[in-house]
Parts: structure tokens; sequence; C-alpha cells
């Protein structure tokens, strides 16, 4: 543990503020990782470096990850220390300042909110969105072609101006 601790360091005070940081959100900043031992799928947006276990996290293609993203690969339960994988699918995308939790998968295509957390141990369904804290279902946004327009009626008064008159 003490080993992971002085590693975990060196990555936040030293290799983060002088050479991952300027990388974020562009193609560099998932070569370096990989480096490190994430497994990052290709064309993956990161802006976020807040990750430990490198070896523990898994990215998938087309993925964005937002500023502020923590992929938690470890926990602290009643003195123990567990650690498991995080798997983020194909086509996900990760809101801002967002916590997802050891041992949970999002698969394809996921849709998950800012501020929001993902618990220990939970699996997404392909295709689905997500937000809140802890994480709750919420429906599907309408597409645009399926969304008509309402118009409000006025009448003539109601959208004249009134000035009153100083005459």
């Amino acid at each position: 543990m003490r080993r992971t601790e002085f590693i975990t360091t060196l990555y936040e005070n030293i290799a983060v503020p002088l050479l991952i940081g300027p990388l974020l959100g562009t193609p560099f900043l998932w070569m370096v990782l990989r480096l490190f031992g994430v497994k990052i799928a290709k064309n993956a947006l990161l802006l976020t470096t807040y990750m430990t276990e490198f070896d523990l996290v898994e990215v998938g293609a087309k993925c964005a990850l937002n500023s502020g993203v923590s992929l938690q690969t470890h926990l602290f339960e009643d003195r123990v220390m567990k650690i498991a994988h995080v798997h983020v699918g194909p086509a996900s995308t990760i809101g801002q300042r967002s916590v997802v939790l050891y041992d949970s998968e999002m698969e394809t295509g996921i849709q998950f909110g800012n501020l929001s957390l993902l618990m220990k141990g939970e699996v997404l369904a392909e295709g689905s969105k997500w937000e809140g804290s802890p994480a709750q279902s919420t429906p599907k946004m309408m597409p645009m072609s399926q969304i008509k327009p309402i118009l409000f009626l006025m009448k003539d008064e109601d959208i004249s101006p009134r000035f009153q008159s100083w005459e």
C-alpha cells in the first residue's frame, strides 16, 4: 500500500503539473497515459487526470471524460483497501466532476451526467443515460426531429408597445 501511495503522490505532484496537465484534451494525453499502463482506445477525449491504479482503468474508443472526472479504482472500507477495475465502454460520455467507483462498468454509449456518482459494482446498460449521486437512470432526450414547435398566439394589443405620452 505504501508503494501505491508513493506512486500516486509522484503522479499527482510531479507528473501531472509538469508533463501531463498541459496535454489535457490532446491526442498526446492518452498516448502518455498508455505509458503509465492505462488501457485507452484511440479517439478518446480526456480532460482529466484523476486516476490512480493505471493498470486497472480501461477507456473505450470515442469516449469523452470531462474535467474533474475521477475514475477511482480503490477505496478504503473498514480500514481495508479494496481495489478493482473500472471499465468505460466505447462512445460513452462522463460529465464534469463525476466519480466512477471501482468494480463498475459502463457499457457502450452511456451518457453519465455532471456531478454524478457511479457506485461500486454497478453495470450500466448499453445506450442509457444516468445522473445524480448516486446515479439513477433518466429518460433519454427526444430527438430534435420529433420535437414540434408550439406557437403561442397573442392578440395584437398584447404585442404592441405601451408608452405613456407626456404631451
